[in-house]
């Protein structure tokens, strides 16, 4: 009789864990649901701006998959619309499909994250990372940026995985997606390195092998891909950067990339601020010191380095991307933490995070307002052009 209480008690608790899971996993799909829709609605201010139009053309013009700076994560977006030109599909078909296509790449880790892996808070923190310190980057989707730090939350849930009979298979996953997430572009080396540590951590696998083979290959890739880079190249030109004289680094307080995150900081990079103070108290209230000296030493190291690399300033898009990262050394930590804490703070939790995603998808779409205008001011400029006469335009 005890057995069998036993039993129907297990089963009970798994039915409600599903439903609970379900419940998470469907309310959270519908996050998602904004974000396509803005990709389709906003198709042209996504498209046909900057980087994105020129890998577009391309991808248009020979009919085959494009790779820039030898960032081989680009190419999954753009199998969708390489198979829609084999089909015959229009120009405007073609390029929502591009544009919704790195929406659709994300639901699917997303997915992946929840439903394979059983980890919700990596879940989660795809969703933050795709909207919480994003405005203009929302509309440059080629950019890998976005890439690597989707793949390096895989990785975490994968390590994160319990369920693995063998942890060689673990480790050689793992590798896969690094190379995935290295590839697309080189930031993940932070980002990697960060998940592979507090994982590590956050498990006490300290005499463990497989945190220490994971690190070192992440490593290994990064010492070759500056050593391989030639240094007139895109990615040579911010290697070189970062390797100038250190007097460089009493000029921070003065250079752009400083100022560029500070004026912003009660605005595009606020929830990043609100989530790092949560994540302090909650670590010094749980003890965990080595936790959180581990966040607070690779987000010091990451913030120190693209301050350096960028002291010189670019455009608003391209230093917003810069920034990026940082939204997974908080929110993967911070989802990690909170998800674990009594079930009494659910409401407030939900209700807090669905604050954010609101005010953060909002952000995004008052930017795709201001390109729709560019669209606009662009498309009347090019119609006026065309009734000149061609001796006008020589």
């Amino acid at each position: 009789m005890d057995i069998l209480l036993q039993i129907i008690c297990d089963e009970n608790q798994y039915v409600h864990k599903k439903k609970q899971g379900l419940r998470i996993c469907y309310s959270w799909v519908f996050v998602f649901c904004p974000l396509c829709l803005a990709s389709v609605y906003f198709y042209k201010e996504r498209i046909l701006f900057a980087d994105s139009a020129f890998q577009f053309f391309k991808i248009i013009n020979f009919e085959k998959i494009n790779v820039e700076a030898y960032r081989y994560g680009a190419v999954l977006p753009e199998i969708p619309v390489i198979l829609a030109i084999k089909l015959g599909f229009n120009l405007k078909l073609l390029t929502i499909i591009f544009s919704l296509s790195f929406i659709f790449l994300y639901f699917i880790i997303f997915l992946i994250c929840i439903k394979l892996l059983k980890n919700t808070s990596a879940g989660l923190s795809i969703v933050l990372i795709l909207i919480i310190c994003i405005s203009q980057s929302f509309f440059h989707p080629v950019t890998e940026t976005h890439q690597s730090l989707v793949f390096s939350v895989l990785v975490f849930a994968i390590l994160q995985y319990s369920s693995f009979r063998y942890t060689i298979v673990q480790i050689l996953l793992a590798c896969l997606i690094i190379l995935l997430s290295f590839f697309a572009h080189p930031v993940a080396l932070y980002t990697l390195i960060f998940v592979i540590g507090y994982s590590a951590i956050d498990q006490k696998q300290f005499k463990s092998a497989k945190p220490y083979i994971l690190m070192c290959f992440v490593v290994g890739l990064a010492v070759a891909k500056v050593l391989l880079t030639d240094e007139n190249s895109y990615e040579g030109k911010f290697f070189s950067e970062l390797f100038k004289t250190p007097s460089i680094i009493f000029e921070l307080p003065q250079a752009y990339s400083t100022n560029f995150f500070l004026d912003r900081k009660f605005g595009l990079y606020f929830w990043i601020l609100i989530f790092e103070f949560i994540l302090i108290i909650t670590f010094i209230l749980k003890r965990k010191y080595l936790h959180l000296l581990w966040q607070l030493g690779i987000s010091v190291l990451f913030m120190l380095i693209t301050l350096l690399t960028y002291n010189q300033g670019d455009s608003d898009m391209m230093m917003e991307r810069a920034f990026m990262p940082i939204s997974l050394l908080v929110s993967v930590p911070l989802l990690n933490e909170i998800l674990k804490m009594n079930s009494q703070y659910r409401l407030i939790k939900t209700m807090f995070l669905t604050l954010v995603i609101l005010i953060s998808v909002n952000r995004i779409m008052l930017q795709g307002k201001a390109f729709r205008e560019r669209i606009r001011f662009n498309q009347e400029l090019l119609i006026k052009t065309s009734k000149l006469p061609t001796e006008n335009l020589l």
